[in-house]
């Protein structure tokens, strides 16, 4: 194993020297420091053994601390914690609740020193052994869908702000909403809702996958799910998106705003409609393309949602003292209704999935990688089980055609 470095209450003198301007490379990459209770106390006496203990500490992939008070445990932690590190602690006794409220995550194990440490944790279970999945699965999962989640959450609703920006560019300021209230406050509270958040089910890469390999927790720690060049992506999208829905449907119905077949002018109404309803197409599509795994609860959250969203501007536009009063009935009328909500979602998702394949190609991410391996291998082994499935299907073929033509007798005794 790696040699131990011991600082018992002898080796105190040294923080005389201070603090080094610039860190050595002194071969600790495989020490692990043994730390006393007592060179903790003489420690906390001054800042300036504080702080020479800490670059110490730093040094080294291990640290052991024995002999310790709780509250030592808990100055420990804050210890780490100044340094700008993300702190867990575990225990499963009392000494060890300061501890585990001074951390960033606390997970305590009910066993037989009680439930003190449980108590306080913000996790708790009954095995130490249960750690290695809550970091390396279940904490990879609530990462990527918590990232999904609050980017996408953003995405959707840039992309119904930024066509009323470009509105008020067409109109010249005019201080007129394109969209409905009703439309506009049903976009988050009913109509998208269930479907984003509806990912919370998805699994990116299968539990066995993601304990053999543990190198993914430092796809987490490097934040590479949620940072500014991820959010701007979405933000990027979403504006591009926007200006080719209002463009598409600007160009469809021309400066006027008339019905292709008919020439009858279209109301405010009836133009946002247009657009609203590819919006609602692109989400619904997204959400389905970036899903890594769809549960039957997706299902219904993704399609009920969608018919939902045409009941009800079908019951809204039914209503006469309402100005949406006919608008669906007439769009259902006109087929260039349903060309143009066709082909901005068309024109959209083929974007952005030429854009995710060649990212995908030259920029893969670590996770994404695995994930393809995941994918052929599961492949491999679909097309050799079904090779093993043909040619024992083509042994009783020949057994039968044997059995019939001897009368059937056992292939074995015909010489």
């Amino acid at each position: 194993g790696p040699p131990a470095v011991a600082l018992g209450q002898d080796s105190t003198a040294g923080v005389e020297l201070g603090i080094p301007s610039e860190p050595e490379d002194s071969g600790t990459r495989g020490c692990c420091l043994l730390v006393s209770g007592k060179v903790l106390s003489i420690a906390a006496t001054s800042q300036r053994c504080w702080k020479f203990l800490a670059y110490v500490l730093f040094q080294v992939p291990c640290v052991v601390c024995c002999r310790v008070t709780p509250g030592q445990k808990a100055e420990v932690t804050q210890l780490v914690k100044e340094e700008g590190r993300k702190t867990l602690a575990i225990g499963d006794g009392g000494n060890d609740v300061a501890m585990i409220r001074e951390a960033h995550v606390g997970v305590g194990i009910s066993g037989k020193e009680g439930l003190h440490a449980a108590r306080a944790a913000d996790f708790s279970f009954a095995r130490f052994s249960f750690l290695q999945p809550l970091l390396l699965v279940h904490g990879h999962y609530s990462y990527l869908r918590t990232c999904y989640i609050v980017q996408y959450s953003f995405y959707k609703s840039i992309l119904l702000a930024f066509c009323q920006v470009i509105f008020n560019f067409a109109a010249g300021f005019c201080g007129v909403s394109f969209w409905s209230s009703f439309l506009l406050a049903a976009w988050n509270g009913l109509f998208t809702v269930l479907t984003v958040f509806g990912y919370v089910l998805d699994r990116s890469l299968p539990r066995p996958t993601l304990l053999r390999h543990p190198e993914l927790y430092a796809f987490t720690q490097a934040e590479r799910g949620l940072n500014c060049r991820t959010f701007a992506g979405y933000v990027l999208r979403g504006m591009i998106q926007a200006v080719l829905c209002m463009a598409f449907t600007f160009a469809s119905y021309g400066a006027q705003w008339t019905y292709r077949g008919t020439g009858q002018p279209m109301d405010m109404e009836s133009i946002f409609t247009v657009t609203y309803s590819s919006l609602l197409c692109i989400q619904t599509v997204t959400i389905i393309i970036e899903s890594h795994t769809i549960t039957w609860i997706n299902h219904v959250a993704i399609w009920g949602t969608f018919v939902f969203y045409w009941v009800c501007i079908l019951v809204y536009s039914a209503i006469p003292p309402f100005s949406y009063y006919g608008v669906v009935l007439r769009h259902l009328a006109d087929l260039t209704f349903y060309l143009n909500v066709a082909l901005q979602t068309t024109v959209c998702l083929t974007l952005h999935i030429a854009f995710q394949a060649w990212r995908f190609n030259y920029r893969p991410s670590s996770v994404e990688r695995l994930r393809m391996e995941c994918v052929l291998r599961r492949v491999e082994q679909e097309y050799f089980a079904g090779c093993e499935r043909e040619a024992k299907l083509r042994r009783q073929c020949a057994q039968q055609q044997h059995q019939q033509q001897h009368g059937g007798e056992d292939p074995a005794s015909v010489s």
